[in-house]
């Protein structure tokens, strides 16, 4: 029988438990020398999440002026609602008394806020008398911080030219879609130190990092006279029945809209409203892709994104080429009927049932007659090739 040797054994042992732990330890040095060296600002960032609280603060989006600087689209101050699970006390009463006062179901909001996170948002664009009684209430892990409402002071005012925004102060349509990465700014944030549990620590730090306000936007629009516009194609729409209207007044010199007024228009500060008084009573019956259709045939600016017949302004075509081939002169004489026969059908001068009688083809012009440019003139100078006439002419 072998006798073991004792001191032996423990001696392999012993080296056999170093060179495992040697092994260990390299393994646990080499890995937090990869963790410092290669992914330091990572988990530098994701505990710095962990460790802080972010709460948005919205910027203020710039203001749209008129000519005058008379503001169209202007912000205004208003507070933003939020809940901090961790701190709240009394989550069924919390619930009850934001659901009152922001007037919102109690369901909804307590559902909202019995989620186990670390923030949620109630509620946006609150007024300040509701945020300052909120405040005075002192109801613990409810947060009241600022916010900005867009705020339209003349209502429809060149609704479609303008546009809106939804309830995130992103630009929906218009200039305020057109423009909106300049007039929107960049939210501002605080940061609070928190435990795990996401609880304010006593004595940490707050950080307030401030928003970057927008730039602002100044159109050629005078509001003057796009208030006048829109009641003179107002009535016009309203007594020849027309189902709509445009005026479109520019400086010719410089290419600049002073006013572009369509009828009918919108509340910008309501704008999911229809304003059709007929449709009131079966709006609810549609689905939503008819109210959104509809919806959007509201908002749309039709002055500049339809085509339509270039009426009167094509008369100066016909003028200029009529003058450049010889075929009239300024005193040359017509007379209008009331009415004439083109191709078989009958066209209206627009003072029918009277009519502009003798006159010059000055005095056609100026009273714009449709006798003078769709029968005398027209038919004298149709066997011209206008388009190149219009290219010598450009």
């Amino acid at each position: 029988m072998k006798r073991i040797n004792a001191p032996l054994m423990i001696r392999k042992k012993a080296f056999y438990t170093m060179v495992f732990m040697l092994l260990a330890l390299s393994f646990l040095f080499g890995r937090l020398f990869y963790i410092q060296a290669f992914r330091a600002e990572e988990l530098q960032a994701l505990a710095f999440e962990q460790q802080t609280r972010d709460r948005l603060i919205a910027p203020v989006r710039g203001t749209i002026y008129d000519r005058n600087m008379v503001g169209l689209a202007v912000s205004e101050t208003v507070a933003s609602v939020s809940v901090i699970y961790a701190q709240m006390r009394d989550i069924p009463g919390t619930a009850r008394i934001l659901a009152q006062e922001l007037e919102l179901d109690e369901a909804d909001v307590l559902a909202r806020i019995s989620r186990r996170v670390a923030l949620v948002r109630v509620a946006t664009q609150v007024d300040k008398a509701t945020a300052d009684r909120l405040r005075e209430m002192n109801l613990p892990g409810v947060v009241i911080d600022e916010d900005i409402r867009r705020f339209y002071p003349f209502g429809s005012l060149a609704s479609q030219v303008i546009g809106f925004v939804g309830r995130d102060n992103q630009g929906i349509i218009g200039l305020e879609a057109r423009y909106d990465e300049f007039l929107r700014g960049a939210s501002g944030r605080i940061l609070t130190e928190t435990d795990v549990a996401g609880r304010v620590l006593s004595g940490g730090q707050i950080y307030r990092q401030p928003p970057t306000d927008g730039y602002s936007l100044v159109l050629t629009i005078d509001a003057m006279l796009q208030a006048y516009a829109e009641q003179t194609i107002e009535l016009l729409v309203y007594e020849k029945n027309a189902l709509r209207g445009v005026i479109i007044l520019m400086n010719p010199q410089t290419g600049a809209i002073y006013a572009l007024a369509n009828k009918p228009d919108f509340d910008l500060n309501d704008p999911f409203t229809i304003t059709d008084p007929a449709l009131h009573a079966v709006w609810d019956t549609f689905t939503q892709q008819q109210q959104m259709d509809y919806l959007n045939r509201m908002w749309r600016n039709f002055a500049i994104n339809d085509t339509y017949e270039p009426g009167s302004t094509f008369k100066i075509v016909t003028s200029a080429a009529g003058l450049q081939e010889g075929l009239i002169t300024t005193a040359s004489p017509f007379v209008c009927s009331g009415s004439t026969t083109v191709g078989g059908r009958v066209i209206k001068c627009w003072r029918s049932p009277r009519s502009h009688g003798a006159q010059t083809f000055i005095q056609g012009v100026q009273n714009s007659c449709k006798q003078v440019f769709r029968k005398n003139l027209f038919s004298a100078i149709t066997a011209i090739d206008l388009f190149p006439l219009c290219g010598r002419i450009a």
